[in-house]
């Protein structure tokens, strides 16, 4: 599935822009989200892209050697919005002495707006979670 304003996959600009977005650096996840993107998980709701920016800025900073990959997307067609569902794969280490690694597997939910080509909304499932360590 193509994200057209990078001629990379939505799938992967999504992937990057997470991983870099842990790393404070929002570039490409801005060009996928919408200016008022909203994003419900499990730990909170949010309402536009600063909060999203800091939510997961905050994860990358508490979390050492964060790490999203994106293991698939299915496409689905809604009215005028392009929906999608990616199931995916977060881990990093918990800061305690014995380093244990936390692994969530998920999937979010997306509708991106066919106009701009940015997401507009995104809604996130816990499928596991794991500690190893």
């Amino acid at each position: 599935i193509a994200f057209k304003s990078s001629k990379m996959s939505l799938e992967k600009a999504f992937e990057i822009g997470i991983n870099d977005a842990l790393a404070r650096d929002y570039n490409m996840l801005n060009q996928v989200l919408g200016e008022d993107c909203s994003w419900d998980t499990p730990i909170g709701k949010y309402t536009n892209i600063e909060d999203i920016n800091r939510e997961i800025s905050d994860i990358g900073s508490f979390l050492r050697d964060s790490k999203f990959s994106v293991i698939g997307i299915k496409k689905l067609q809604n009215g005028s919005e392009d929906n999608f569902l990616i199931e995916w794969i977060a881990s990093g280490t918990w800061p305690l002495p014995w380093s244990p690694r936390l692994i969530i597997e998920g999937k979010t939910e997306m509708k991106q707006d066919k106009g701009k080509e940015k997401i507009v909304t995104m809604k996130d499932s816990w499928e596991n979670g794991i500690f190893w360590g």
